[in-house]
């Protein structure tokens, strides 16, 4: 009887840590705005649009100029080019260069990590595009690949080991001395994209290597990257442009670029990024690239040469102060029960 008191009180407390905080959460959340900014390379500045207390736009600088929103989309010529070929100043003409329509959409980008992107269990079975096939559009394997004591490719249709191809594609990795198994694998198996190159595969001496199919044959290629970096995180790109191949971190949380025809790495100069607990956000175009790290504190923002990766500026937005219900909710409930949390996918207890 005692013991079943003792489990009644307990689960009560549990739930009383659960319940309590969340019913202060729901009346006390703030819906939290960020600036969205960019670097201009028409100022040499950032420039960001913020929301005033009334709900209107204020487009601004570090300055504390205010613009029209034809005047922010010259200081951004390259983000907001749609609008500019409707007023008809295209082509632009930049440090000596003459711009058109294509050549801007080709050379900008998105790219995006998230907390919950890196850190959700994934099944390490992937689908190996074919990279030359020949056609406008590229097209989804009827089998996909692991990598543990070998290379190994399932027919998904019969869900039979296709003997014959893994023969093939074993007899390029041990030649090219791959070490098994494989330690971080990367790639957009999907064929909504231009095209196709494969994955960004780390081996067990923690070497990184180019793996994709060509007309139906593998290609294995190890990359060189720096003395002493081992890598953490690999993304593959697959931009318009086709100028870098992929990003990569190393151990001490530096990113780097990776470029597509040399396999040059080349270090991003920005602060460490910690991409488990971090997002990491670029925006990209022919001249410089935006690069904001979401942190505890607020959005950190650099900008980088689009070339060199050289640092050209860095800015801080910090989070709002909390509210005073908000404030008083944390001060008298310093242990919060959650089941679910925004940096990754699993369900279960964790207290803060």
């Amino acid at each position: 009887m005692r013991t079943n008191k003792i489990l009644l009180y307990t689960l009560a407390a549990i739930l009383l840590l659960w319940i309590i905080p969340w019913i202060g959460d729901f009346f006390t959340s703030q819906a939290i705005k960020m600036p969205f900014t960019l670097y201009s390379s028409e100022t040499g500045d950032f420039c960001y649009n913020t929301v005033d207390e009334k709900g209107k736009m204020i487009r601004t600088d570090r300055q504390g100029n205010i613009y029209t929103q034809t005047e922010f989309d010259s200081l951004l010529p390259y983000f907001y080019y749609r609008d500019l070929v409707s007023q008809g100043k295209f082509p632009l003409v930049k440090k000596g260069m003459e711009l058109s329509v294509r050549e801007v959409q080709s050379d900008n980008f998105v790219f995006r990590s998230t907390p919950s992107g890196i850190n959700k269990k994934m099944i390490p079975l992937y689908p190996l595009l074919e990279s030359m096939s020949g056609r406008a559009d590229l097209e989804t394997p009827g089998d996909v690949f692991r990598i543990a004591d070998r290379i190994e490719f399932t027919d998904i249709t019969k869900n039979e080991i296709d003997t014959e191809k893994s023969v093939l594609f074993n007899q390029l990795f041990e030649k090219k001395g791959f070490a098994f198994p494989a330690q971080v694998i990367a790639g957009n198996p999907t064929t909504r994209k231009e095209y196709d190159e494969g994955y960004l595969i780390t081996d067990q001496k923690e070497r990184l290597f180019h793996f994709k199919q060509v007309k139906g044959k593998p290609y294995l290629r190890e990359i060189e990257i720096p003395a002493n970096v081992r890598i953490t995180h690999l993304f593959v790109t697959e931009f318009k442009n086709r100028k870098t191949l992929g990003f990569y971190t190393d151990q001490n949380d530096n990113l780097y670029a990776l470029m597509n025809k040399s396999y040059d790495s080349r270090k991003i100069e920005i602060p460490p990024v910690d991409l488990r607990n971090e997002s990491l956000t670029i925006i990209g175009n022919i001249f410089d690239w935006t690069i904001k790290i979401t942190k505890e504190d607020g959005d950190h923002i650099h900008a980088v040469d689009g070339e060199s990766f050289s640092a050209l500026g860095t800015i801080m937005h910090p989070y709002p102060e909390p509210t005073t219900g908000r404030y008083w909710v944390d001060k008298l409930i310093p242990l919060k029960l959650h089941f679910l949390s925004g940096k990754d996918s699993r369900v279960f207890p964790r207290i803060n």
